[in-house]
């Protein structure tokens, strides 16, 4: 099984970091929260075997269990019984969790927007699609973000492939700054049926105004898979989830 690898370089749960404290360099993955008997708690990757558990106790809520949560962490240098992994965790964020919309009318089609929008990264992880974007607004209304199927205007694809739209609503506001988010789609029921890898084929709309497509393998035979992922990237925090 492949593991897939994401280097950082440099809210609201938990963080574990001061105001003054610089940020280092540290890995992100994408994991379901859950608790152990002596109300630990730890994360399972999205091969449901793969389990990380922080190197201290930390508080969080009960809201946060049974959730995916965006961590960023380090590998801690030692072992405990019962886990795969022991992490530092520097950062824990819950992470909004959507299906694939089906576009049958020209107003569902309208009602998703057209705004442009960042895509940073884009991995797939178990039965999950993980985007990180970055989008433009004032911070005070929320935005929409949907991932869509278009049946009312599609576009011709081979059986391998299959197409999809990022799109985003932006209710009408300013363009003032921008702001990271984190999200993770159910792709399982573009999976169904498929007895090979196939690729999802990501359009959106550029902050240049134009369309642009992104591909992405979905491998059949290891869409399970534990993969935290690393990459290069500058300093940022995410804005709060259904906020911004």
């Amino acid at each position: 099984m492949s593991m897939l690898l994401v280097v950082f370089t440099s809210v609201s749960f938990v963080s574990c970091l001061g105001e003054s404290e610089p940020i280092e360099s540290y890995t992100i993955a994408v994991w379901t929260a859950q608790r152990a008997q002596d109300q630990q708690l730890y994360f399972v990757s999205d091969d449901d075997s793969t389990t990380f558990v922080p190197n201290k106790t930390l508080a969080y809520p009960d809201s946060l269990l049974g959730k995916r949560c965006y961590v960023e962490f380090n590998f801690a240098d030692q072992q405990k019984v019962g886990y795969t992994h022991v992490i530092v965790v520097q950062y824990i964020q819950s992470v909004p969790t959507w299906g694939v919309f089906d576009i049958h009318t020209q107003n569902q089609s309208d009602s998703l927007g057209y705004e442009p929008t960042g895509l940073e990264l884009v991995w797939v992880s178990g039965n999950y699609l993980n985007m990180m974007y970055k989008y433009y607004g004032t911070g005070t209304i929320k935005h929409n973000f949907s991932l869509a199927r278009n049946y009312f205007q599609p576009e011709s694809a081979p059986d391998s492939v299959v197409n999809l739209e990022f799109r985003h609503n932006s209710r009408l506001d300013n363009a003032s700054e921008y702001y990271y988010n984190v999200v993770s789609f159910d792709i399982s029921s573009l999976a169904a049926g498929k007895t090979a890898d196939f690729y999802l084929n990501i359009k959106y709309r550029t902050f240049d105004r134009y369309y642009e497509s992104l591909k992405i393998k979905v491998p059949i035979a290891e869409i399970k898979q534990s993969a935290p992922f690393y990459v290069g990237r500058s300093t940022f925090r995410l804005s709060q989830w259904g906020t911004k």
